[in-house]
């Protein structure tokens, strides 16, 4: 499969150059939750066609510099969700996840002006910047939205932003007494290891 998607790129890009005379530009763009998800071996085929394709890979970054653009366009706001709108995201079902987002952002904010001030109140932090990344996952409103898992959604919604509070509360005001609670948060979901490293080391 790789081999053959590589194949057609260097068709396109021939029958490209024959047409117009000019060197032509192939962009692929690919949904990478897919990868080792729903298209488990997609990791194994991208490699495998980048590899393929590397005499004429260049990033955007590259293309640029070597031909600066002569025009510009506006491309439409959209999404991959139905319509290609975003009320996939936002709707009457999913508006209660997106303001409690919102008031989870505000109290992160606050908290990091405010500088914890010890290595478990900054651990505490941390941890709070991997719930509210864990509930800002599209996935949540995603599920609620098509039904598809709606009620495991809402609940892994809840238990991010419940375990954001204690993680919060205990970055404003934990002591040592809190330290096997902290340590059980930490080990969960065991993600994100660099969360507040800017600020601890």
């Amino acid at each position: 499969h790789a081999a053959h998607f590589a194949s057609r790129v260097r068709d396109e890009l021939v029958s490209a150059r024959r047409r117009t005379g000019t060197d032509a530009i192939v962009t692929t763009t690919f949904d990478s939750e897919l990868f080792g998800h729903w298209w488990f071996e997609g990791v194994d085929w991208l490699s495998l066609v980048l590899r393929d394709l590397a005499d004429l890979t260049a990033t955007a970054a590259e293309r640029l510099a070597a031909f600066p653009p002569r025009a510009r366009i506006e491309l439409r706001e959209g999404s991959g969700g139905k319509g290609s709108d975003h009320s996939t995201w936002l709707n009457a079902e999913t508006e209660w996840m997106w303001r409690a987002l919102g008031r989870m952002s505000d109290d992160l904010a606050g908290l990091l002006a405010a500088e914890p001030a010890n290595g478990l109140r900054l651990r505490a932090a941390a941890q709070a910047e991997r719930e509210l990344l864990l509930a800002q996952s599209s996935d949540w409103p995603f599920l609620v939205t098509t039904g598809q898992a709606a009620q495991y959604a809402a609940e892994r919604f809840r238990m991010h932003e419940t375990r954001f509070a204690r993680s919060l509360a205990m970055a404003r005001g934990g002591t040592s007494a809190d330290e096997a609670e902290l340590r059980t948060l930490e080990r969960v979901d065991d993600v994100f290891p660099d969360a507040g490293t800017a600020r601890t080391g």
